[in-house]
Protein backbone atom coordinates (compact mmCIF):
# COMPACT_ATOMS: atom_id res chain seq x y z
CA UNK A 1 0.00 0.00 0.00
CA UNK A 2 1.25 3.32 -0.80
CA UNK A 3 1.46 5.56 2.22
CA UNK A 4 -0.23 9.15 2.35
CA UNK A 5 1.94 12.18 3.04
CA UNK A 6 2.34 12.85 6.81
CA UNK A 7 1.96 15.90 8.91
CA UNK A 8 5.91 16.24 9.47
CA UNK A 9 6.26 16.15 5.62
CA UNK A 10 3.92 18.66 5.53
CA UNK A 11 5.16 21.26 8.30
CA UNK A 12 8.48 20.65 6.70
CA UNK A 13 7.40 21.89 3.60
CA UNK A 14 4.46 24.56 4.45
CA UNK A 15 6.00 25.57 8.45
CA UNK A 16 3.60 28.30 8.71
CA UNK A 17 -0.17 28.68 8.53
CA UNK A 18 -0.03 30.62 4.92
CA UNK A 19 -2.47 30.45 1.97
CA UNK A 20 -4.00 27.64 0.49
CA UNK A 21 -2.62 28.15 -2.79
CA UNK A 22 0.80 28.55 -1.16
CA UNK A 23 3.37 26.24 -3.73
CA UNK A 24 5.89 23.98 -2.31
CA UNK A 25 8.18 21.04 -3.65
CA UNK A 26 8.68 17.41 -1.62
CA UNK A 27 11.25 15.97 -3.55
CA UNK A 28 11.26 18.20 -6.12
CA UNK A 29 7.53 17.93 -7.18
CA UNK A 30 5.57 20.50 -6.66
CA UNK A 31 2.18 20.69 -4.48
CA UNK A 32 -0.35 22.99 -3.14
CA UNK A 33 -0.42 23.08 0.56
CA UNK A 34 -4.13 22.20 -0.14
CA UNK A 35 -3.41 19.48 -2.06
CA UNK A 36 -1.11 17.83 0.81
CA UNK A 37 -3.73 18.84 3.59
CA UNK A 38 -6.24 16.83 1.50
CA UNK A 39 -3.99 13.85 1.12
CA UNK A 40 -3.82 13.72 4.89
CA UNK A 41 -7.11 14.05 5.38
CA UNK A 42 -8.46 11.92 2.68
CA UNK A 43 -10.72 8.87 4.09
CA UNK A 44 -8.36 5.57 3.65
CA UNK A 45 -11.18 3.60 1.42
CA UNK A 46 -11.10 6.21 -1.15
CA UNK A 47 -6.69 6.78 -0.72
CA UNK A 48 -7.00 2.91 -2.01
CA UNK A 49 -9.19 3.07 -4.81
CA UNK A 50 -7.06 6.22 -6.19
CA UNK A 51 -3.63 3.59 -5.64
CA UNK A 52 -4.93 0.71 -7.02
CA UNK A 53 -6.29 3.21 -10.16
CA UNK A 54 -2.89 4.20 -10.29
CA UNK A 55 -1.21 1.31 -10.44
CA UNK A 56 -3.74 -1.01 -12.64
CA UNK A 57 -4.87 2.02 -15.15
CA UNK A 58 -1.88 4.58 -15.26
CA UNK A 59 1.73 2.58 -14.83
CA UNK A 60 1.32 -0.03 -17.65
CA UNK A 61 1.36 3.35 -19.93
CA UNK A 62 4.42 4.30 -18.35
CA UNK A 63 7.31 2.60 -20.43
CA UNK A 64 8.17 5.05 -22.84
CA UNK A 65 11.37 7.69 -22.43
CA UNK A 66 9.92 11.12 -23.51
CA UNK A 67 7.60 13.40 -21.37
CA UNK A 68 4.17 13.44 -22.97
CA UNK A 69 0.84 15.11 -22.40
CA UNK A 70 -1.77 14.99 -20.55
CA UNK A 71 -0.28 16.38 -17.56
CA UNK A 72 -0.96 15.28 -13.96
CA UNK A 73 -3.96 17.43 -13.58
CA UNK A 74 -5.70 15.76 -16.94
CA UNK A 75 -4.98 12.25 -15.55
CA UNK A 76 -6.24 13.11 -12.39
CA UNK A 77 -9.33 13.88 -14.60
CA UNK A 78 -9.20 11.02 -16.56
CA UNK A 79 -9.45 8.72 -12.53
CA UNK A 80 -12.06 10.88 -11.31
CA UNK A 81 -14.39 9.85 -14.17
CA UNK A 82 -13.51 6.24 -14.31
CA UNK A 83 -13.72 6.03 -9.95
CA UNK A 84 -16.45 8.19 -9.96
CA UNK A 85 -15.38 10.84 -6.83
CA UNK A 86 -13.14 13.60 -6.60
CA UNK A 87 -9.29 13.24 -7.11
CA UNK A 88 -6.53 15.71 -6.12
CA UNK A 89 -3.79 16.28 -8.44
CA UNK A 90 -1.99 16.04 -5.66
CA UNK A 91 -3.18 12.62 -5.30
CA UNK A 92 -1.86 11.69 -8.56
CA UNK A 93 1.82 13.64 -8.19
CA UNK A 94 2.11 11.63 -4.31
CA UNK A 95 1.19 8.04 -5.58
CA UNK A 96 3.84 8.33 -8.63
CA UNK A 97 6.55 9.94 -6.82
CA UNK A 98 5.96 7.01 -4.44
CA UNK A 99 6.06 5.03 -7.05
CA UNK A 100 9.56 6.47 -8.27
CA UNK A 101 8.23 7.59 -11.36
CA UNK A 102 10.25 10.78 -12.90
CA UNK A 103 8.35 14.19 -13.82
CA UNK A 104 8.88 17.08 -15.62
CA UNK A 105 7.73 20.53 -13.76
CA UNK A 106 5.89 23.41 -15.80
CA UNK A 107 7.35 27.03 -14.35
CA UNK A 108 5.45 27.92 -11.60
CA UNK A 109 2.82 25.43 -11.42
CA UNK A 110 1.05 22.56 -9.48
CA UNK A 111 1.20 20.10 -13.21
CA UNK A 112 3.79 17.79 -14.02
CA UNK A 113 4.20 15.36 -17.01
CA UNK A 114 4.93 11.80 -16.91
CA UNK A 115 7.14 9.88 -19.16
CA UNK A 116 3.68 8.54 -20.52
CA UNK A 117 2.77 6.73 -23.45
CA UNK A 118 0.47 8.43 -25.85
CA UNK A 119 -1.79 4.93 -25.66
CA UNK A 120 -2.62 6.21 -22.68
CA UNK A 121 -4.89 9.59 -24.36
CA UNK A 122 -5.88 6.92 -27.36
CA UNK A 123 -7.25 4.55 -24.63
CA UNK A 124 -11.09 4.25 -25.08
CA UNK A 125 -11.86 4.78 -21.36
CA UNK A 126 -10.08 7.93 -21.82
CA UNK A 127 -9.73 9.20 -25.41
CA UNK A 128 -13.50 10.26 -25.49
CA UNK A 129 -13.16 12.53 -22.13
CA UNK A 130 -10.06 14.26 -23.20
CA UNK A 131 -11.83 15.47 -26.60
CA UNK A 132 -14.94 16.52 -24.92
CA UNK A 133 -12.83 18.31 -22.40
CA UNK A 134 -10.32 19.55 -24.86
CA UNK A 135 -7.60 18.27 -22.52
CA UNK A 136 -4.51 18.77 -25.28
CA UNK A 137 -2.08 16.26 -26.39
CA UNK A 138 0.91 17.71 -27.19
CA UNK A 139 3.81 16.11 -29.44
CA UNK A 140 6.81 14.39 -27.49
CA UNK A 141 9.08 15.98 -25.31
CA UNK A 142 12.35 14.08 -25.69
CA UNK A 143 14.30 13.59 -22.35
Amino acid sequence: MIRKPTMQEYTCVFPCNGNMDELGEIQGVPFYKGEVEHMIERDEQEWVKICNWVQERLLPYMTVKTYNQPSSYGIKHAAEQEIGFYVCNGDIKWILLQLGQPCKKYYRSPNVTYMLSKKFANDKRFSEFFRKNNVQIEQDLVV
